[in-house]
C-alpha cells in the first residue's frame, strides 16, 4: 500500500510518524515529570504539618491536657486540604473526627518510610507520620505524669492530606499536553506537506523534462531557471543524451564495419593456417641447415685444411689444387648458409626449439672432434676441465652444438699457435654456466660495446661477428643468459647459461 503512495506522501507519512514518536515520548517524560513533581510536593507538605503537630501536641500530650490537644487538632485540620489529624499514644488515639483508611494499590502509591498513599472516605490522601519524642522526666517542675506507662512511651502524629487537588492538576496537565501534542504534531504535518511539497515538485518537473528528452523533444532542455540546481542536472543530462546518441551513431557504424569483418574471417582463418604452415616448414629448414648441412659443411671445411697442409701424409700439387677448389665451394657454401640465418634471426625473431635433457661433455666433445682439423691447422688444442662431466641442460642439442661450434671456433681462432682453449660448467642453482676461454690478445675496447649486440660486418668470411650475435638469441631463446670477460693481451671467456630442469624452463618460458 505504501509503495502505491507518493514520494511527497511517503515523506509526510514518514515525518509525521517521527514526529509523532518524538512528541509522545517528550509529552510522556514531562507529565511524568510533574505529576512527580506535585505528588512530591504534597507529600512535603503533609509532612511539614505533622511535624508541626508533634512539636505543638508534645506538651499538652505530656501533661495529660486533653482539651488542648483538641483544640490542636481542630486547628490542624481547619487547614486546606487538611482532612483529618490524630495523636496516637500507646493504646489511644486521640482524634477529632473519624475517618475510613484504606491503602491504595495505584500507580501513584508512595511508600516511605514515614508517608504513603492511602483512601480517607473515598478520597486520595496522603498519610504522613511524626514521632512525638519525650525527653527528661518533666517539661514543668511540678507537672506529674499521667501514669507510668505513659511515661515511658513516645506517641505519634498523623496527618492526612487530599491529593485530590494535585490529582486534578495532572489532569489539567494531561489536557494542555495533549493539546500541545495535537497542536505540534498539526503544525508539523502542514510544515512537512509544505515543505516536501518544495522539494518535490522540481523533482516532478525533473523528471517531466527527462521524459521530454528522452522522446526527443527539445523543449525538454528549457524550462528552468539558469541558477535552479535542477536546471543544472538537467542540462547535464541533456549533454548526456546528446553523447549518447553520437556514441550510438558511433557503435552502429561499427557494427557495420565489424559485419563486413566477419564475412572476412574465414579467408583471415584460411590464410593464416596456410602461413602457420610455411613458418613451420621454414622453422624445419633453418633445423636442416643448421644442423644436416652447415655443421658438417665446417667439418668438411677443417678437414680440407688439413689435407692441404699435409696432416695425413703428402699431397701432389695437382691434388692441392682440387682440395683448395673444393674447400673454396664448401666455404662458399657455408658462407650462404650462415647469411641464410642471419637473415632469418633478423626478420622472425624466432626459431623452434626441441628440449630434451643433453650432456654438456657429450656436446663439447663432439665440437671439438669436429674442429680437430682446425685445430691442428692452428696448432690449438682444447683443453676440457672436469667440471665439464656430470652436467646436464634441458636444451636443444643441435641448437647448443650452433651455439659452442661459434663459440669454439672463434677461440681457436683468435688463440696463437701452441695456445689452448679452455672449456668449463659450473652448476649455480636452476642453471649451468658454460664457459668457452681462449688465449688470444683479448677485444679491442672500440667494438666491445657492440660485441653480442649486432653484427659488426656482414662478411663471414672475415669474422664480421655474425656468429656470436646468432649464439646470443641462441642462448636467450632457451631463457638463459650470454657475456664475456676480456682484457687485452690477456684473452677473452664467453659465458652462456642454459636451464638444468624443466620445472626451470617452465619458469622462464
Amino acid at each position: 500500500m505504501i509503495s502505491k503512495l507518493s514520494i511527497r506522501k511517503r515523506l509526510v507519512l514518514f515525518g509525521a510518524l517521527w514526529l509523532t514518536a518524538c512528541t509522545v515520548l517528550l509529552a510522556f517524560h514531562l507529565f511524568s515529570e510533574g505529576r512527580r513533581t506535585l505528588l512530591e510536593g504534597a507529600v512535603k507538605r503533609s509532612q511539614t504539618v505533622a511535624g508541626r503537630l508533634a512539636e505543638q501536641a508534645r506538651g499538652p500530650l505530656y501533661a495529660g491536657d486533653d482539651t488542648a490537644l483538641q483544640e490542636i487538632l481542630e486547628e490542624i485540620e481547619g487547614q486546606p486540604d487538611i482532612l483529618s489529624a490524630a495523636i496516637r499514644l500507646g493504646d489511644k488515639n486521640y482524634r477529632s473526627k473519624a475517618i475510613r483508611i484504606e491503602s491504595t494499590d495505584a500507580p501513584e502509591k508512595i511508600v516511605s518510610g514515614a508517608s504513603r498513599l492511602v483512601t480517607a472516605d473515598g478520597l486520595r490522601a496522603v498519610e504522613s507520620h511524626a514521632s512525638i519524642q519525650f525527653q527528661g522526666e518533666a517539661l514543668t517542675d511540678g507537672i506529674p505524669f499521667r501514669t507510668e506507662r505513659e511515661r515511658r512511651e513516645n506517641g505519634q502524629a498523623v496527618v492526612l492530606l487530599s491529593v485530590e487537588p494535585v490529582f486534578a492538576q495532572v489532569q489539567t496537565l494531561l489536557v494542555r499536553t495533549a493539546l500541545i501534542l495535537g497542536g505540534v504534531l498539526g503544525a508539523g504535518l502542514l510544515l512537512g506537506w509544505a515543505l516536501f511539497g518544495a522539494m518535490v515538485s522540481p523533482l516532478r518537473r525533473m523528471a517531466d523534462h527527462a521524459r521530454r528528452l528522452a522522446d526527443g523533444d527539445a523543449a525538454g532542455e528549457r524550462g528552468l531557471p539558469s541558477e535552479d540546481e535542477i536546471a543544472m542536472v538537467l542540462s547535464l543530462m541533456a549533454s548526456m543524451k546528446r553523447s549518447l546518441d553520437e556514441k550510438t551513431d558511433r557503435i552502429v557504424e561499427l557494427q557495420r564495419h565489424l559485419k563486413d569483418s566477419v564475412n572476412k574471417r574465414s579467408d583471415l582463418e584460411e590464410m593464416n593456417t596456410l602461413l602457420s604452415d610455411v613458418l613451420n616448414q621454414r622453422n624445419d629448414f633453418l633445423r636442416l641447415l643448421s644442423h644436416e648441412v652447415k655443421t658438417p659443411l665446417g667439418t668438411v671445411s677443417n678437414l680440407i685444411a688439413g689435407l692441404q697442409d699435409g696432416v695425413p701424409g703428402p699431397v701432389t700439387d695437382r691434388q692441392k689444387e682440387y682440395l683448395a677448389l673444393i674447400k673454396s665451394n664448401t666455404d662458399r657454401v657455408n658462407r650462404v648458409i650462415a647469411a641464410m640465418l642471419q637473415h632469418a634471426v633478423a626478420r622472425t625473431g624466432h626459431v623452434q626449439i626441441d628440449r630434451c635433457p643433453v650432456r654438456v661433455s657429450d656436446v663439447v666433445r663432439q665440437v671439438c672432434f669436429a674442429l680437430l682439423a682446425f685445430q691442428e691447422e692452428r696448432q690449438v688444442a682444447c683443453i676440457l676441465g672436469d667440471s665439464v662431466f656430470g652436467k646436464t641442460v634441458q636444451a636443444d642439442m643441435v641448437l647448443v652444438d650452433q651455439i659452442l661450434f661459434n663459440l669454439i671456433h672463434n677461440a681457436i681462432k683468435a688463440s696463437p699457435p701452441g695456445g689452448a682453449v679452455t672449456l668449463e660448467a659450473t652448476e649455480t642453482g636452476s642453471e649451468v654456466v658454460i664457459g668457452v676461454r681462449d688465449a688470444g690478445m683479448g677485444i679491442p675496447k672500440e667494438i666491445q660495446p657492440k660485441l653480442l649486440l649486432e653484427p659488426l660486418s656482414s662478411d663471414v668470411k672475415k669474422g664480421g661477428g655474425v656468429g656470436l650475435y646468432i649464439s646470443r638469441y641462441l642462448v636467450e631463446l632457451h631463457g638463459g643468459r650470454i657475456w664475456y670477460t676480456a682484457e687485452e693481451g690477456k684473452g677473452t671467456a664467453f659465458y652462456f647459461t642454459l636451464p638444468n630442469s624443466p620445472a626451470h624452463v617452465e619458469k622462464r618460458v
